[in-house]
């Protein structure tokens, strides 16, 4: 998404080899951009636990589009203190 809109893109991985591999599709990434001559948006890859990471609050507040793509959450963990607005809302 980020380079055909120019958005920031922010990962979060908990696993350190999927971490792992997410640092190498950015990294790929920049080299296809630089090959095709496009400019993509900052992409930033942390190794860190989302509902835990200082900066996910920081990223929420500025965010227009939040996709989780997570299957090991269950249903139990609530992510509310995350989502301050939506939960008043």
């Amino acid at each position: 998404m980020c380079n055909s809109t120019g958005a920031k893109s922010y990962g979060f991985e908990n696993m350190p080899h999927a971490s792992h591999l997410a640092r190498n599709q950015l990294i790929e990434a920049e080299k296809r951009f630089r090959l095709w001559g496009i400019t993509g948006g900052e992409m930033q890859c942390h190794e860190s636990d989302f509902c835990e990471d200082p900066l996910v609050p920081k990223v929420l507040k500025q965010a227009d589009v939040v996709l989780v793509n997570n299957e090991v959450y269950v249903p139990s963990l609530s992510l509310s203190h995350l989502f301050p607005r939506a939960v008043a809302e």
